[in-house]
């Protein structure tokens, strides 16, 4: 009787476990539901807003060449005009420089008329000509230098403004970045300095659009551009200090007020953008999704990285092809190559 009491009950345990695994093969078989969407790839529009304190325009003026000075034409106090002499650099190197540079311009201008002359009647090789082409471009590019090198011996004022101070007095030899005033612009254009996080400092870098806004002028809007960025990080919050430009279009603004500044950048290359809730396992800028075989039956685990967020949808670091289909729901059980019904 014992024995077949205990015959009964292994035979009850095996027709159990027989019935389990049945269910559980025929569940993976169906596939785990989820609900898809598609992949997309186009430029991202980043944003992010922050408050400064306004402050007048100052900066250094200084040539970017260096020389012998051989004359100053402000003083402290003096109220200057766009595009005014300020100082001049000895010039007579680079006069005899320009002039050098133009007479090889010119030569090479009439040897590579004559040879095209001669190339058009075949009395010449085509290598001669294309030499003296490279001849003719290399003694244009030594004229522009030389041009330009000139000029750069002239200082001017990059706006109407104000010297409030003059850093040298005595005609010396000095190198190109030495200051040689303290300007303010009295144009309209004001400054303020804002911290930017180290991600949002490499996304948005010199040049990129401002909008600023005061609390005395509620709705109104002003322009402005990042001008200037800090190479390194603060060492004490580890912030990179940035400075934005701000047009004032007429507008009383003191010193001190405080500004809102919203930066906007649109990226050159288009990225990867999937649905927020497509994200599972989210651990700072990094996360999983499920991606569909092409197929339509199994899903593909991918460990992605965030770039930045797009209202309910993220930009990912990593390509993934247009089009491609995307688990959005249902995604919490599953595993790389699990089975899936699309509903």
């Amino acid at each position: 009787m014992r024995t077949t009491n205990e015959t009964f009950s292994s035979l009850m345990i095996f027709c159990l476990f027989l019935l389990v695994t049945t269910t559980t093969a025929k569940a993976e078989d169906a596939g785990y539901p989820v609900r898809i969407s598609s992949v997309e790839n186009r430029q991202v529009t980043r944003s992010v807003s922050t408050y400064g304190v306004l402050a007048p325009k100052i900066e250094d003026l200084s040539f970017r060449i260096g020389g012998r000075i051989a004359s100053f034409a402000a003083t402290e106090g003096l109220t200057v005009e766009e595009g005014q002499v300020l100082a001049e650099l000895e010039k007579r190197d680079a006069k005899d420089a320009l002039n050098k540079t133009r007479v090889e311009y010119d030569q090479a201008t009439r040897q590579f008329e004559r040879l095209q002359k001669l190339a058009a009647d075949r009395l010449i090789q085509a290598a001669q000509l294309d030499n003296a082409k490279d001849t003719l471009e290399k003694a244009n590019i030594a004229l522009q230098q030389a041009e330009l090198e000139l000029e750069r011996s002239t200082l001017r004022a990059p706006a109407k403004g104000v010297i409030l101070r003059e850093y040298l007095q005595s005609r010396t030899t000095i190198a190109a970045g030495t200051p040689i005033y303290s300007f303010r612009d009295i144009s309209g254009s004001w400054i303020t300095q804002v911290e930017l996080t180290d991600r949002n400092a490499f996304a948005f870098g010199p040049g990129t659009k401002a909008v600023a806004r005061f609390a005395p002028y509620p709705g109104e809007e002003f322009e402005g551009e990042l001008t200037k960025q800090a190479g390194v990080a603060d060492e004490n919050d580890g912030l990179y200090t940035v400075e934005v430009t701000i047009a004032t279009h007429g507008r009383e603004l003191r010193p001190g007020m405080v500004v809102e500044i919203d930066l906007t950048h649109q990226s050159e290359q288009p990225y990867t953008i999937v649905p927020l809730d497509s994200l599972v396992d989210l651990r700072g800028n990094k996360g999983v999704i499920y991606l569909l075989d092409e197929a339509g039956e199994t899903v593909e685990e991918r460990h992605v990285h965030i770039m930045t967020h797009t209202g309910d949808s993220v930009a990912l670091v990593e390509a993934i092809k247009t089009g491609r289909s995307i688990v959005v729901r249902g995604q919490q059980n599953l595993r790389d190559h699990a089975h899936v019904d699309v509903l």
